[in-house]
């Protein structure tokens, strides 16, 4: 009797501990990885994209509406070293990106012009000379930047400010007013030179 209540407890517990096993959640016995940040890098691909994507044309620091197509796209280091993979990384130097640009869909004009190409970022990139009546141009990209420590660095690339492109305008201003002072106080001595020779006589 004694023999038999043991072996059904046993059955019992057994039946228990394989119920608890199920639902408890398991645990998993591996260590997670250490997870390392990939350093930053440069590539042509990322140079291209930067500076290149979402072009915007300016006629007379202004924006028209214009379209753009750039072809042809050279990246050489400062040794003259054409950097011909997109996926090359770029060490720590200087750098020359230059390119075709195309404009298409410009107004006619009566006049000769030029427009400028800016880019995404509000940087200057180009500009292209229209002649007159044409709905199309054509010119070239070239300017300088540097990569350091895997970021794009200095350049030499002008910027835009809003929807207007940074031209000096307060020294265009202070020149013709400095021309018109000039001729002012020119007539004014001249007046007076010939006041004070007509008293003589």
């Amino acid at each position: 009797m004694e023999e038999i209540i043991i072996k059904k407890n046993f059955k019992f517990t057994s039946i228990v501990a394989a119920a608890l096993f199920a639902a408890s959640p398991v645990v998993s016995l591996v260590a997670a990885p250490n997870t390392i940040q990939a350093a930053a890098v440069v590539t042509k691909s990322s140079v291209v994209t930067h500076y290149l994507r979402d072009r915007s044309v300016y006629t007379n620091s202004t924006r028209i509406s214009a379209s753009t197509s750039i072809n042809n796209i050279h990246l050489t280091n400062n040794t003259g070293t054409e950097i011909e993979t997109n996926d090359a990384v770029l060490n720590n130097g200087k750098y020359t990106l230059n390119a075709q640009v195309t404009i298409m869909g410009l107004t006619p004009t009566s006049t000769d012009r030029s427009v400028t190409i800016v880019n995404n970022n509000g940087e200057i990139i180009g500009s292209a000379s229209v002649n007159a009546h044409s709905t199309l141009a054509q010119g070239n990209l070239e300017f300088d930047f540097a990569v350091k420590n895997g970021r794009l660095s200095h350049t030499s690339l002008g910027n835009i400010t809003g929807n207007t492109i940074k031209v000096s305008k307060k020294k265009v201003t202070k020149k013709k007013h400095n021309k018109v002072a000039h001729k002012k106080n020119h007539k004014k001595a001249h007046k007076k030179t010939v006041k004070h020779t007509k008293k003589r006589k």
